[in-house]
């Protein structure tokens, strides 16, 4: 384990899918590595991927939200800084998930199937830029200088008010800041960096409308169209009786209204009868 900047780093050299990588990680503490910035990048390949034989394929912590087209790290926020090989970011449609490795000190996708070794990476400290700070927020706090250029040791706190509610932010062991009262929150929840994966999110998601999706062989209205059921629902008797009574009087004036023209003749035949008596 490297300690570089406000994060240190290390290798897992167990070839595992993506998100077992990303298990692995989080064991010793941390997450497949987030890479912020060049400076990071060129200490990653210095101290990890110098003399690693050409196309040998490391995980990193970067995934590919195809909700909005974008890639964010494992604490959902943004990956701004890139370095994809050439004809890179690659998304197939062939690829359900897609997340990112590095090779040759470049950055391509692949599905997250595929079983690489990793960078992991956790933060030492908790940065003040990332405090959830906006215009409805005020520091409780005075410090000699600007918050957001600030970095705070674990377990530091950082008291912060919204309107009438007192908020106490915690450095956790992760690097990144929290709070017990993120559930009693409204419009800065947002801003909290709540570190829920997209992907896993959308996994359930995905499961919820396979269990809610009805199978419309089994409806009932399907078998009784196949079968002569009995139905005990009043409206299927009164349409049944209706029905019923409506093919009856449709038979019996059929036949009458066929035999009116014999009936007329035979009354016409009596009456000439009749006369001629």
């Amino acid at each position: 384990m490297t300690h570089f900047g406000d994060s240190c780093f290390w290798k897992s050299n167990t070839s595992l899918e993506f998100w077992k990588a990303e298990q692995i990680c989080q064991k010793d503490g941390g997450h497949l590595a987030s890479i912020p910035d060049s400076t990071t990048l060129s200490f990653i390949q210095h101290e990890f991927l110098s003399g690693v034989p050409t196309g040998n394929k490391w995980w990193i912590g970067i995934q590919y939200i195809k909700l909005n087209g974008t890639y964010v790290n494992m604490f959902n926020e943004t990956q701004i800084f890139t370095q994809w090989d050439a004809n890179e970011p690659y998304v197939s449609i062939f690829y359900i998930y897609v997340c990112a490795a590095t090779a040759n000190f470049e950055w391509f996708t692949s599905p997250c199937k595929s079983k690489y070794p990793a960078i992991c990476s956790r933060r030492t400290a908790c940065r003040g830029s990332e405090l959830p700070m906006n215009r409805s927020t005020q520091l409780m706090q005075l410090f000699n200088v600007d918050v957001t250029e600030m970095i705070f040791e674990f377990e530091a706190e950082v008291n912060l008010r919204y309107g009438k509610l007192m908020v106490k932010m915690h450095c956790g062991s992760t690097g990144h800041w929290e709070s017990d009262r993120r559930r009693h929150c409204l419009c800065p929840c947002s801003r909290l960096h709540v570190s829920t994966n997209n992907i896993s999110v959308e996994r359930k998601i995905l499961k919820i409308k396979q269990e809610l999706k009805l199978n419309k062989i089994q409806l009932s209205k399907t078998k009784r169209q196949k079968i002569s059921s009995s139905d005990s629902r009043p409206s299927a008797f009164a349409l049944g009786s209706v029905l019923g009574v409506g093919i009856i009087i449709t038979f019996f004036l059929t036949i009458m209204i066929c035999d009116l023209p014999s009936l007329h003749r035979q009354i016409n035949s009596r009456h000439r009868i009749n006369i001629c008596r």
